[in-house]
């Protein structure tokens, strides 16, 4: 989880140097922008990246990340067991233009490939949005959990 904390704050970055540059960059340097920056991205975690580029255009700066584990266990991949994790991340930013200030939620949930240094069957969903949407990435890939041992009442 540590490993991830620290990609996706690289990535956040990445995005957050590409957007300053990009305003007084030619269309040749905003490309060389692009290809420096390319091994942060984190382009399988949509559509989190589409919404964080929107709303860093839109003035909003991001402040501290908190990260927790949401659920971990083994997942099922062709004929492979490998493990599994969704990881709970809270952004706090701020819009000084709009005087406004909030904190934002999404739960990144994948398959961890390590042999294969790949990210697989990724899913990014609004916190509020991720119980639903878990259910049948669960099923799919037969994910059998190993941090969520008792079933959650409400």
């Amino acid at each position: 989880m540590d490993g991830f904390a620290k990609h996706l704050q690289r990535h956040m970055d990445s995005v957050l140097a590409r957007w300053a540059v990009s305003r007084t960059l030619s269309a040749q340097d905003q490309s060389a922008q692009q290809v420096k920056y390319s091994g942060e991205r984190m382009d399988w975690a949509t559509p989190w990246v589409g919404q964080f580029a929107k709303t860093v255009k839109e003035g909003w700066e991001y402040g501290a990340v908190q990260t927790s584990l949401e659920d971990y266990g083994q997942a099922q991949w062709h004929s492979w067991t490998i493990e599994a994790i969704s990881v709970r991340v809270t952004f706090s930013r701020i819009n000084r233009v709009i005087g406004e200030k909030d904190a934002t939620c999404y739960v990144f949930t994948w398959i961890d490939d390590q042999e294969f240094s790949f990210v697989r069957q990724a899913m990014v969903n609004p916190c509020g949005d991720y119980a639903s949407a878990f259910t049948p990435w669960k099923q799919a890939n037969a994910f059998t959990s190993q941090w969520m041992l008792l079933p959650v009442t409400q």
